[in-house]
């Protein structure tokens, strides 16, 4: 799981992996499309099947590798995942030359190598071996790789903090920045891709297409691939895979299958089991442009959480974005348009706002902050963010450094700071004429309120633990947040009238957070909290006046931060690979809920 794809994306897949295949035997054992259905969001799902054909392999002999290279052996495991395994579980003494050691390596030697090429990789590796002769070789292989990854970074590495400096010829002669040598790019190959969407009652014609330059073992929708020698002038869908630029110029839509259409192997899917056989997020963007809203997943109940007294079958919902991490999803006023923060580039720690059409699917960059947008809330066409004041996350806690909260409108042309604490403010929700905010005082943080045109702040709350998700409801009755007990990983709802103030805990999410918003026009409120032991988060609403809490899903996806648009659909976060944001129309249960 962790080729191509982060630690922090990987951990909530793995546990929900182990859980239903704790041991070789459940896996080898298992059906490949339930093994495709837990690794759905991940992408590069050529790894899912060739770790159930290694565990095929594995418990059809009796015996697990004990080198790299036996390891070797198995689908799936090339040279950097063999020895890192055989490392890290044997405790042999191989080296491991991922990019962030070669980029450790060729810097402390200032090697001006092309590094890519065979002879050279083959010497880097004889260094990496050198390295972990001596010492053990599961410590040494990790501390290179953090070294790479926290330190030694591809840009502006962090040289005056490496424990290697005084060692790293590169940094002596400050040549650091243009080591290693960049790797040429693959020319990038333009195809088109005409489609053919074949409906059957309720099921959908997938088929398995060898001539296709990319997807060639997994179930796609039937269709004819044509190479071009330049990007197409016009086209429904873009879609980058590798060194493949395809564009969906054509979809028919057909309700048989037709002689002239014909694949070995196809069958039919139903709807709402699609995403599961056709993971790949191309798929997902021709099924959106097919439906006004399409089958996203099937809700199945978990084994660890309580299920509802009236749950929805299905959820249909739309995918509005595509690419990079997306967070904060906040409906704008003029009922077309969302604002989210995105890290659309490589450097994670760089996000900012874009503005979304919902019907167009198009996308608008709105800041450029050096620093990270911490969080984002929308009133009408205005939008109130904090952002960190250094790009470097490690000084935020410093005095230098730390976030503070910004005003802009639609355009972004107009900005106006309204903090000035210089200190870590967070967490913002913009109001008609004041905003409420998140202000971290050492190891614990409170509630402020401060108007608009005002710097004076007024405290709301007073306690040692940390809140999070300050919202005031339209009607400035209630307000709601989510706090962290002191020592503890559980998060309380709270929920207080604003005069007078008497908090109340809620409910209580035992393994995660607690997400909380109003509908923009009445006292109701909307959150996701995970359940018991569960991985996966609900959403719920609750009636402060009526106190009925109604849960809206139940399913195996992990929803964050719902809100409301202005027309009372349901907007939300997945907190997968890439985090992508999604638009519900739904009908909340009729029974309520006791706490």
């Amino acid at each position: 799981m962790l080729q191509q794809t982060t630690s922090q994306a990987v951990i909530p897949y793995y546990k929900r992996f182990i859980q239903k295949f704790p041991t070789l035997q459940h896996l080898a054992q298992a059906q490949e499309e339930d093994v495709l259905e837990l690794w759905s969001g991940l992408g590069y799902y050529s790894r899912a099947r060739n770790l159930h054909k290694a565990a095929k392999m594995i418990y059809k002999k009796k015996q697990f590798p004990k080198s790299f290279k036996e390891l070797l052996q198995l689908p799936g495991f090339g040279p950097y995942t063999s020895r890192a395994v055989s490392s890290l579980a044997f405790k042999e003494a191989v080296g491991v030359l991922d990019g962030n050691v070669i980029r450790v390596l060729t810097r402390k030697e200032n090697l001006k190598w092309s590094w890519w090429q065979t002879k050279e990789k083959k010497q880097l590796q004889n260094m990496a071996d050198q390295a972990v002769s001596q010492v053990d070789s599961s410590v040494m292989n990790q501390a290179l790789m953090e070294l790479g990854a926290t330190i030694c970074l591809p840009q502006n590495p962090k040289c005056i903090l490496c424990p290697w400096n005084s060692a790293c010829k590169a940094f002596e002669s400050q040549t650091q920045n243009q080591i290693p040598l960049k790797k040429p790019k693959k020319s990038m190959e333009h195809w088109s891709w005409n489609i053919h969407f074949i409906r059957k009652q309720q099921k959908i014609l997938l088929v398995k297409d060898p001539s296709l330059p990319v997807l060639k073992s997994q179930w796609v929708l039937p269709g004819n691939f044509r190479k071009l020698k330049s990007p197409p002038k016009s086209y429904k869908i873009k879609h980058t895979i590798t060194h493949h630029h395809i564009y969906i110029q054509k979809i028919d839509q057909k309700r048989t299958l037709g002689s002239s259409i014909q694949w070995e192997e196809r069958k039919w899917v139903p709807l709402n089991r699609i995403k599961t056989k056709a993971p790949s997020s191309l798929i997902q963007k021709v099924l959106s442009q097919v439906f006004s809203v399409y089958v996203l997943v099937f809700l199945l109940s978990c084994q660890h959480t309580p299920k509802p007294s009236a749950p929805n079958p299905l959820l249909f919902a739309k995918q509005l974005t595509f690419g990079g991490e997306n967070t904060h999803p906040q409906p704008l006023g003029d009922f077309l348009h969302i604002a989210y923060i995105s890290s659309k580039r490589k450097q994670h720690n760089n996000k900012q706002i874009y503005i979304l059409n919902r019907k167009s699917l198009e996308e608008k960059r709105l800041t450029f902050q050096h620093g990270d947008i911490l969080s984002l809330s929308a009133y009408k066409n205005f939008l109130a963010y904090a952002s960190t004041t250094d790009e470097d996350k490690e000084r935020l806690f410093e005095k230098k450094s730390g976030s503070e909260i910004y005003l802009s409108d639609l355009t972004g042309r107009h900005i106006k700071r309204l903090t000035f604490h210089k200190g870590y403010d967070s967490e913002v929700q913009l109001l008609a004429h004041s905003f409420l905010f998140v202000r971290g005082q050492e190891n614990r943080n409170n509630i402020f309120i401060q108007p608009l045109k005002g710097k004076k702040a007024k405290q709301l709350t007073f306690s040692n633990t940390k809140k999070i998700s300050p919202q005031l409801s339209p009607s400035h009755s209630y307000y709601a947040w989510a706090e962290q007990k002191e020592g503890f990983k559980e998060y309380d709802l709270v929920l207080s009238p604003f005069k007078p103030f008497k908090p109340k805990d809620l409910f209580t999410s035992k393994s995660g957070l607690i997400f909380p918003s109003w509908h923009p026009r009445k006292d109701l409120l909307i959150f996701s909290a995970q359940i018991g032991d569960s991985q996966f988060m609900e959403i719920y609403t609750y009636n402060p006046q009526t106190r009925c809490l109604k849960q809206l899903t139940h399913s195996s996806i992990d929803k964050r931060r719902p809100v409301f648009s202005p027309e009372g659909d349901l907007i939300y976060f997945e907190s997968l690979n890439p985090s992508q944001i999604f638009v519900m129309n739904y009908v909340p249960p009729s029974k309520c809920l006791s706490l």
